[in-house]
């Protein structure tokens, strides 16, 4: 089974929530519904990083680390990362016409 490490933002208010799940899409489509309490009041939600792991404790390991260094300067290099990461994704599968997989840009981005 493979776990996620995700952070989530909040098209609402900007902020951030970081979590660890082994289906990304079933737990964001659970944060947007109001399912959780801590994001509750900042739907809608979209995925702005993931990571694959082959076990729960790397993906829970790895969530801790991100939640250490949260609004900092590495927490910052990795957003930065993401969206670099993800626009390069995006263009390169529009050229060739394919839709781009994991992270999802927002609208405003």
């Amino acid at each position: 089974m493979i776990w996620h490490t995700y952070i989530l933002q909040s098209i609402k208010n900007r902020h951030f929530y970081i979590g660890h799940t082994s289906n990304i899409q079933k737990r964001l489509l659970r944060h947007n519904r109001g399912g959780n309490v801590s994001t509750k009041n900042g739907r809608p939600w979209f995925l702005a990083h993931q990571e694959e792991y082959l076990n729960k404790s790397d993906a829970i390991k790895r969530e801790i680390q991100i939640k250490k260094y949260k609004g900092g300067q590495a927490f910052k290099n990795l957003m930065k990362h993401a969206w670099v990461a993800e626009r390069s994704n995006a263009l390169d599968c529009k050229s060739s016409g394919l839709r781009p997989s994991g992270v999802q840009i927002p609208p405003h981005a």
